[in-house]
């Protein structure tokens, strides 16, 4: 049913859907932004950020200024910079 919902996944490297993922996560971002009038969403507080790799391949938690909205962390995972 995959390819009647979306593009195939089968026979594409890890790369790509690597790339989709942190597509999905930035669309995601802006959605809970436009659901909750720039108001950001809390963590959650079993959400350990020491485990969550960037796509830079940093952790996440050891970012100088580490995420602290759901917003936020999604933007981090879709591939936008840490704030400085």
């Amino acid at each position: 049913m995959e390819p009647e919902i979306g593009p195939r996944t089968l026979g594409e490297n890890t790369g790509r859907i690597a790339r989709r993922l942190q597509r999905m996560a930035l669309n995601m971002a802006q959605a809970l932004d436009g659901l909750n009038s720039d108001k950001p969403f809390p963590l959650p507080e079993e959400l350990n950020l020491n485990q969550l790799f960037a796509p830079d391949g940093s952790i996440i938690g050891n970012d100088t200024s580490p995420p602290n909205s759901l917003q936020a962390l999604l933007s981090r995972l879709g591939g936008k910079p840490a704030p400085r």
